[in-house]
């Protein structure tokens, strides 16, 4: 086989962000070196770790001369992520985040996919979440929603990828990425608008069913990553702001399509959680989400997105629009369809009076059912 087609000869540039990430790294950078695809650049980058991160990289690099350790003051995950493409001297880029790691054949799987489609410009995978002790492993809801099988498409004939909305699942041609100039931004949630940046310039890319990212949630609160700490407000400013930037990308009637699929995404998932999150015993917290999502809603016309949820969702937005935030805690718990029908129609009550006695009802009928 010609070498310029063989993929076996093609260097992989792993760019790997790592901030205080002590008790992770090494579960990361590991599951790099065990690839079963041994050509790799492993770009690893410090970014102002207070911890023992940078020591544990150092001891890690010490026997592989395919690592490469960087450091920086602290310049957040976007920044780091840039520095690293600008440091790639690989055919592809993938990026990992520290705390994370991958299944043993995933790159030779991505890998196999430009092999087999020459034509496409990245490679997206299904992702699974897996806790702390890594004792429980479920696949994100994310990429189940977008990766249905196995297929080579784009973004306007399979607009639901637009769910898929983080960069670590993808291998990219790096020729694909640095023509597209796709620049992580400043904040939390910076994936959000470079991933429906690249999936509207792909002209094809290639999507597996199988899992290739594990996704760590972490166990404790003190060390809770960013999407487990969300409702925090500085972080949900930030994922609207980024959501905004997302919803640019796709403006003007060529992207019709995938915009009407992208707000209905934000409608059902990031929004959505935001409201299902919210720790119940902070009502000024409530109220002041309330108000900043109206703004949002109101700004990116989203509200006729809720009569294409499903009941429950609509439930929950009803009453938090309707600021009855007692009845968003409810209905969080677990419950029958008898009881999302008396919460639908509850939410069309505007009377204090009639709220006060389905109130009462309801409650009785959860007593009944938990």
């Amino acid at each position: 086989m010609d070498k310029e087609t063989d993929e076996s000869n093609h260097l992989i540039s792993v760019i790997i962000a790592a901030y205080n990430v002590e008790q992770y790294i090494e579960d990361a950078v590991v599951s790099v070196q065990r690839q079963t695809y041994k050509n790799l650049q492993i770009i690893i980058i410090d970014d102002g770790s207070s911890d023992n991160t940078l020591s544990i990289i150092n001891d890690l690099s010490k026997n592989d001369d395919r690592i490469q350790v960087f450091t920086q003051k602290n310049r957040g995950l976007g920044e780091t992520r840039n520095r690293g493409v600008a440091l790639a001297r690989g055919d592809y880029l993938i990026f990992l985040d520290g705390d994370d790691y991958v299944p043993v054949d995933a790159y030779n799987q991505m890998i196999q996919r430009f092999k087999m489609n020459p034509e496409i410009d990245f490679v997206v995978g299904r992702v699974t979440r897996v806790s702390d002790e890594l004792e429980k492993q479920f696949p994100s809801v994310l990429q189940q929603k977008a990766i249905l099988k196995s297929e080579v498409t784009n973004i306007f004939e399979s607009p639901r990828y637009v769910y898929d909305s983080t960069a670590w699942n993808k291998m990219y041609k790096k020729k694909f990425f640095r023509f597209g100039e796709y620049h992580f931004p400043h904040g939390f949630y910076e994936d959000i608008p470079v991933s429906i940046a690249v999936y509207r310039d792909a002209k094809k890319f290639a999507a597996i069913s199988n899992s290739v990212y594990f996704w760590r949630e972490r166990g404790e609160k003190a060390s809770m990553s960013i999407t487990q700490s969300r409702y925090r407000p500085e972080i949900f400013h930030d994922r609207l702001e980024m959501l905004d930037l997302a919803l640019s990308e796709v403006e003007g009637p060529s992207y019709d399509k995938v915009q009407r699929a992208l707000k209905a995404k934000i409608i059902d998932i990031d929004v959505f959680i935001q409201i299902r999150d919210l720790p119940y015993n902070d009502k000024s917290l409530w109220k002041e989400t309330l108000d900043v999502i109206e703004i949002f809603m109101t700004k990116n016309h989203l509200f006729n997105q809720i009569d294409t949820l499903p009941l429950g969702k609509q439930v929950m937005y009803r009453a938090f629009l309707n600021s009855n935030f007692d009845l968003v805690f409810l209905y969080k718990k677990k419950r029958s369809k008898k009881d999302k029908v008396v919460f639908y129609v509850l939410n069309f009550w505007r009377k204090p009076v009639f709220k006060s006695v389905f109130t009462f009802f309801l409650r009785r009928i959860n007593e009944h059912l938990l």
